[in-house]
């Protein structure tokens, strides 16, 4: 390796996490030309000149900030799957209705070339994107030229199968990605689009129109989730002089508190659309979005995503012991290993199991995840409005006779929440005695706290029995 190579690859390195400054940058390691005229060729298979269109992303990006989380896109994700790109190149501005993507063919997977050693040929430069196998592939800067690039991740061939990305655009017009949801946590899929990354008043928006020199190294996106997200936790809070006041009979309320005290039970919960029942005048429920277009081209707003064809939809999410279709899973630490004890005729059964082989939700715990794995429902953005929450429960706690267990259902409403693109929605289920609380807490894609104050309502808990 040659001087000029040896120091531009340990540059190509070093910088790799505060830019990622990609792909097939060859012409580098031709040396210090500065000719910016047509590409000249040293030799077969290498290109030499400061023309060639690169690639590149910044960051993966929540609003706020960038995104980790289990089941959702992250950096190293986006390098195993890649994204796709569309390109224009043109002498008039960009026509979404007319104009060929003659630049980038429609949907040019773009991939991550990594490792640590000089690279085979040089268009395998350690640690930058690619997007092309040959040198002669490589797109080229024309002066008077404009230039607009549209990206998103991850990439797909071509549509899939529900869920996820159904369909991925071929033809003229603004670039779509076709997304269905998944009613099923454990289904869920991540999509993420890209903007263009620079100080302009244009941040935010694509690639659109630029010429050369407007972009400096490499055309570089932020990608960010174009999906919102909805998870749950719960713990147990026994405040006995509040929930014990409605209990009657207090000699029967064994210790509160220890290992062998008040542990709670789940059999399922369900959220549902209500819109807003107490307008003047009433506003209908808009039930969750089953899928939807994305389109790439989201000139409206800076960083927010452009829905379209919102088309099917889902009339609520069920969460319970996942063997039914279409429903989630509650995590096994936490679902009821016996509802069917409980009938009509006995919602109250005292002597099913001991307290101690209650898994479940304990007072001393931290804040457990209800979906199994810590999953979410990832969804198409949703406007404001009311949801009711349903929980069927079961509630064991020690009394002096012995240890008590009840079947109850609770009731909660969340009033005028929006589902907003890159947002995150803990429900938080707080359960007591005789009642339980809920808050919703929202996040950035990382888990960084916007707002706590979403709702905060005490739910009403009968103890009624639940149907075998």
């Amino acid at each position: 390796m040659h001087g000029a190579e040896f120091i531009i690859h340990n540059f190509l390195m070093k910088t790799k996490k505060i830019y990622y400054i990609l792909g097939l940058i060859t012409m580098l390691l031709a040396g210090c030309s500065g000719d910016d005229s047509l590409l000249t060729t040293d030799e077969p298979g290498t290109r030499t000149s400061g023309n060639v269109i690169t690639l590149g992303v910044k960051e993966v990006k929540s609003p706020v900030t960038r995104a980790q989380h289990t089941g959702s896109m992250d950096f190293a994700q986006l390098e195993t799957t890649g994204f796709g790109v569309y390109g224009y190149e043109g002498d008039a501005e960009y026509n979404y209705s007319t104009k060929e993507y003659n630049l980038f063919a429609p949907n040019t997977p773009v991939t991550f070339i990594s490792g640590g050693t000089p690279p085979t040929t040089n268009l395998d430069i350690p640690g930058s994107w690619k997007y092309t196998d040959t040198a002669e592939g490589l797109k080229e800067w024309k002066a008077g030229k404009k230039y607009t690039f549209f990206a998103y991740a991850p990439y797909m061939a071509e549509g899939g199968t529900a869920p996820g990305i159904t369909s991925v655009s071929a033809g003229n017009g603004d670039p779509t990605i076709g997304y269905t949801v998944a009613e099923d946590p454990a289904s869920s899929v991540d999509l993420l689009w890209g903007v263009r990354t620079d100080t302009s008043d244009k941040t935010g928006l694509p690639w659109i129109d630029i010429q050369k020199g407007q972009t400096t190294s490499a055309v570089l996106f932020t990608f960010y989730h174009a999906l919102c997200a909805i998870g749950l936790h719960a713990q147990v809070m026994v405040d006995q002089k509040n929930d014990t006041d409605n209990l009657g009979d207090l000699s029967q309320l064994g210790k509160i508190g220890d290992a062998d005290g008040c542990k709670v039970t789940l059999k399922s919960i369900t959220i549902t659309p209500k819109g807003f029942p107490n307008a003047e005048p009433a506003v209908a429920a808009t039930l969750f979005h089953k899928s939807a277009k994305l389109n790439l081209n989201n000139t409206n707003t800076p960083h927010q995503p452009k829905w379209t064809e919102k088309t099917g939809t889902i009339a609520k999410l069920v969460l319970d012991d996942g063997s039914t279709d279409g429903h989630g899973a509650i995590d096994d630490s936490l679902l009821d290993p016996n509802p069917s004890d409980f009938s009509d005729a006995n919602p109250s059964n005292t002597s099913v199991m001991s307290n101690t082989s209650v898994p479940g939700i304990t007072e001393s715990a931290n804040t457990q995840a209800i979906i199994a794995g810590d999953n979410m429902f990832m969804l198409i953005p949703q406007d404001a409005q009311d949801y009711d929450i349903t929980i069927e429960y079961f509630l064991t706690y020690k009394t002096e006779i012995g240890y008590h267990r009840e079947a109850k259902t609770g009731t909660a409403k969340i009033k005028n929440l929006e589902l907003a693109a890159g947002m995150k929605y803990y429900l938080n289920l707080v359960f007591g005695l005789t009642t339980f609380k809920l808050n919703v807490m929202a996040t950035d894609w990382v888990g960084e706290t916007q707002n706590t104050t979403v709702v905060i309502e005490t739910g009403t808990s009968a103890g009624n029995s639940l149907a075998k």
